[in-house]
Order: structure tokens, then C-alpha cells, then sequence
């Protein structure tokens, strides 16, 4: 923290009267490296064509989808589109967007509690069964194993930086459902509905850091006492710090928020919208 504020000091220094700070906010890493709902953050970021080398399995975009002025930006793909030509000084640059996303911690886990059960303990295949915190994890908060991978208990081995990004969608059980954010905001093998080219103009590079405090004993006895009227609409001093960068921000962020994440026929299944992604996995 206190590096980051010094580095902001010395941004404001440089920049003098030409920049000025609107807000502050700070935020810290909590123990175990996840955010409150208990995943892990920033994963599946993609590689730059050209500029980083690539993981096995990570998605692989043309630089300009995240940087201005390079192939991948649609001002340089299409410069029909706009009819305003950027300024020279915006190239290299980046669009950036900023969320402060509160996150009503306790009512999350609520959902759990309340729908975790709904998973069969008996493990397809060998006849196992999963004690009730494996299937509370398959349900709810997992630590970046990938689904499609290990989709029954979080083999470690997957947390590898050449595995844990090196799957599909394509498994024939399903084990990732059409609604995980994941699945939603990074999907993948969505041929012959949407083509790869467009799916990769979709893609930003993000990063997000908690804010607010750990809950306390004392916060969780008094949320037993509330009505869920009063649980739903319960305020939060916690959640996560969001950035993202992109050379379009409609292709980007608009997109994967409104197009993707909150539409409920995304991502597809056939040529026609015929069932929604909450209802089947």
C-alpha cells in the first residue's frame, strides 16, 4: 500500500495541474489469494499475438483488441466506422473501465447452503461419493481448478500455469454449466454459432484486488436475525476493485456484461435461442 501510494504520488508529481485525483480507493489482498465469494481472480487472461508467449490452452488475440492502434482495433480494421479519426497520442493507449463491485458476502453463502445438496454425492464412474464440503465447492467457491478438467474434487495438479487454462467446453457431461461466469464471459468453441474473430474482439485484460474488512462473528450472528427481504437488499462494505483495458469498450466490456454475462440465451447452443443458460448444463 504504501508503495502504490507512492507511486500515485510520483504520477501526480510528474503530471502536475495537467491531471487531478477524483477518488481513492484502496484495496488489499486477503488471505489464501481470493476475493470474498471465495474464487480465485484473473485467470484467463489472453496473449497477445506477437507480444507474449502463450500458455497451452490460453485464448490468443491480436494486439490491437486490447491495444490502440494496431491490428485488432476496429479503428484500424475498420476505419469506416469512424469517421472521427483518434488523435496521433492515443496509440499504444487503452481504454480502461473501473467497477467498485460490492458483494453481499452472506447471502452468497446463504445460496450455497440453501442448493448445494442438489449435487449427487455419488461421483460418476467409480462409485465414490464426495463429502459434503467437495460438493459445497462444486456448487459454489473453487480455487481456479477448472470444471472442465476436474470437475468432481480440485486436483491441485490443475493450478499449473500450462494446465490450468489448457481445456474446452466440449465434454460430453457437461461439467461446466452454460451459466458459470467463466463460461460466460471467456467462452470457447462456440462454432459454427460465432466465429472465433469475433469471440477474440471480445476480450479484455482485467485485474481486481478486494476492499472492505473480513466478515466477523459478530456481523454473521446479526445476519441470522434479518428477514430476507432484508438480506436481499442488505448494503456491503466489501467486494472487489475491477479494472479492465480494451481498445473498444463496446466490443469489451459492454459486450461481456451486456451481450454475454447478463444475456440469458448467451452463449448459444443452436441457430435458434431456444432455451435459456440457467437451464441446462
Amino acid at each position: 500500500q504504501a508503495s502504490c501510494k507512492a507511486e500515485s504520488d510520483a504520477i501526480q508529481k510528474l503530471f502536475n495541474s495537467s491531471i487531478r485525483e477524483i477518488d481513492n480507493r484502496e484495496g488489499h489482498v486477503r488471505p489464501g489469494d481470493g476475493e470474498f465469494f471465495g474464487w480465485r481472480d484473473g485467470i484467463s487472461q489472453p496473449a497477445l499475438e506477437g507480444i507474449s508467449k502463450a500458455r497451452p490452452g490460453q485464448l490468443v488475440v491480436k494486439p490491437g483488441v486490447i491495444i490502440l492502434g494496431y491490428p485488432g482495433d476496429p479503428a484500424i480494421d475498420n476505419p469506416e466506422l469512424f469517421p472521427v479519426a483518434r488523435p496521433s497520442w492515443t496509440k499504444d493507449g487503452s481504454f480502461m473501465v473501473f467497477r467498485d463491485l460490492e458483494q453481499n458476502v452472506l447471502f452468497f453463502e446463504d445460496y450455497i447452503e440453501d442448493n448445494w445438496r442438489s449435487i449427487p454425492a455419488a461421483e460418476p464412474g467409480d462409485g465414490s461419493y464426495l463429502t459434503d464440503d467437495e460438493r459445497k465447492k462444486l456448487f459454489g467457491a473453487r480455487m481456479g481448478v477448472p470444471l472442465a478438467r476436474s470437475p468432481y474434487r480440485e486436483d491441485i495438479k490443475y493450478l499449473h500455469p500450462d494446465l490450468i487454462n489448457n481445456f474446452d467446453f466440449t465434454e460430453s457431461h457437461g461439467r461446466c454449466p452454460l451459466y458459470a461466469h467463466i463460461r460466460k464471459t471467456t467462452p470457447r468453441d462456440l462454432g459454427p454459432y460465432l466465429s472465433k474473430e469475433f469471440l477474440d474482439s471480445s476480450m479484455i485484460v482485467r485485474a481486481g484486488i478486494p476492499f472492505g474488512p473480513e466478515i466477523t462473528l459478530a456481523e454473521r450472528q446479526a445476519w441470522n436475525n434479518n428477514t430476507f427481504d432484508e438480506k436481499v437488499n442488505a448494503t456491503s462494505n466489501r467486494g472487489l476493485l475491477f479494472v479492465c483495458y480494451q481498445s473498444s469498450i463496446d466490443n469489451g466490456f459492454f459486450r461481456q456484461t451486456t451481450g454475454f454475462a447478463n444475456n440469458d440465451f448467451f452463449p448459444p447452443t443452436g441457430l435458434l435461442p431456444t432455451k435459456i443458460g440457467q437451464s441446462y448444463a
